[in-house]
């Protein structure tokens, strides 16, 4: 494994990345996820040192958090604790698991449905959204083997299978939230359902399945049942693939021009079945056709930019349901949502999946 292009679309990420002051935030904890990830595959400090002190900017020495605000039981905000975990882990400094405290204390009083599923903010009553999964499962298993605290895996396990089996749809893709109150305008009466498949969200879902399996221990009783779940949504997505080699921003409706070949679910999808491999999980053909979609990525959805460094284009800024003003999650909402180039919600899971795929 040669890993120039990740070392190259890495540097561009350094070159960038760091000017943005965000607050504790998920784009982040994707950003410096994936910056550890590029250093534990090619050893090059670099990317450690720009992931610790991205989170050292917001992680105090009393292991406070800069900009959380645990009373809106946002679940994107736990996702940047993945980095910290790795953090206490690589430097032992109890700053990081302060921190990494201070998010499970967020779940332990998360506002759940019925069913006991968590909502994804307390902003979105009733709501799961497949984005959700990601922003807090994998957290929770890395959080269990770190500290200790198995109940972790069991509630992990939990939220994913109850996710899973909800939004469900005939053919094995999923839509992007559940409304167990079925309140939402966006809800479908008999399901609550959200009406379409957007792409990054199944993104979210695949990837949390990869990296959830990473770190759950071979004999919980919820291995299996999670492990089949990730077969089950591979499957779904090889079947969604365009012609183009490429995955679009709205996977229940055939390709076309407005349906765009959408670069951040893509990268997710690639990481998921590059991550299924290593998990001895794989089909026989996953790598053959996670390799034809990473040249197709790279031929018809990067440029070189300005700098000199891969600039990722055609990704969908933001999507999502509700809110003010009103997101309805129609496919017209999704296809008319602002494309845009370089965000890190695509770049992360760029670099992330050609560190998997060592290019």
């Amino acid at each position: 494994m040669s890993y120039e292009k990740t070392i190259w679309a890495g540097e561009g990420t350094l070159a960038r990345e760091q000017e943005y002051d965000y607050h504790w935030c998920y784009e982040r904890g994707i950003i410096t996820k994936a910056w550890f990830d590029v250093f534990e595959r090619t050893g090059d400090h670099r990317f450690y040192d720009a992931a610790k002190a991205n989170v050292d900017k917001y992680v105090t020495e009393d292991g406070e958090i800069r900009t959380y605000e645990p009373q809106k039981h946002n679940l994107d905000m736990i996702c940047m604790g993945r980095t910290a975990i790795r953090l206490y882990r690589a430097t032992g400094e109890a700053k990081y698991e302060k921190a990494c405290r201070r998010l499970i204390e967020q779940l332990r009083t998360q506002p759940t449905t019925p069913e006991g599923g968590f909502w994804h903010k307390a902003l979105y009553p009733q709501q799961m959204w497949l984005d959700g999964i990601y922003m807090a499962s994998p957290f929770m298993v890395e959080f269990a083997k770190a500290f200790g605290e198995s109940e972790w895996y069991d509630t992990a396990v939990r939220q994913m299978t109850l996710c899973f089996g909800k939004t469900r749809l005939p053919g094995g893709l999923h839509a992007h939230a559940w409304d167990a109150a079925k309140a939402q305008k966006w809800a479908d009466p008999e399901t609550g359902l959200s009406p379409h498949v957007w792409g990054r969200a199944m993104g979210w879902f695949v990837m949390a399945h990869a990296d959830v399996l990473m770190t759950l221990p071979k004999e919980h009783p919820g291995y299996a049942k999670i492990a089949a779940q990730l077969r089950s949504l591979l499957d779904a997505v090889k079947a969604a693939r365009g012609e183009d080699k490429l995955w679009h921003q709205v996977m229940d409706r055939p390709a076309n021009k407005e349906n765009y070949a959408e670069s951040s679910c893509s990268s997710m999808f690639l990481y998921g079945l590059c991550a299924a491999q290593e998990l001895g999980l794989g089909k026989e053909d996953d790598l053959a056709v996670a390799r034809e979609s990473m040249d197709a990525l790279w031929e018809k959805n990067v440029v070189t930019a300005s700098d000199g460094y891969p600039e990722l284009t055609r990704i969908c800024k933001v999507a999502g349901l509700g809110g003010e003003p009103y997101r309805s999650g129609s496919y017209d909402y999704y296809v008319h949502e602002t494309v845009c180039s370089g965000d890190t919600k695509g770049t992360a899971p760029f670099l992330m999946a050609c560190a998997r795929m060592g290019i």
